[in-house]
């Protein structure tokens, strides 16, 4: 059984990471333009540490509670 905060977890790591790669895929279209470029790869950056952050706190969860597991959250 999923329990909440498991499944709150991986929903904001979903998003994190949904986030981290719209901002990639960007970049891709306005590789010309130094200024954008430099804004992207800053928001890129923010967006991959918060897509880190996201994992961690997930796998944290889960090895804390052994919710991916069989046996439930303890």
């Amino acid at each position: 059984m999923l329990c909440a905060e498991r499944a709150r977890l991986i929903d904001e790591y979903r998003n994190a990471v949904r986030y981290y790669s719209e901002c990639v895929n960007e970049l891709a279209d306005v590789a010309n333009d130094h200024t954008n470029v430099q804004l992207l790869q800053k928001l890129i950056l923010q967006a991959w540490t918060a897509s880190e952050r996201a994992r961690v706190a997930l796998a944290r969860h889960q090895s804390e509670h052994f919710c991916e597991s069989d046996l439930g959250a303890r």
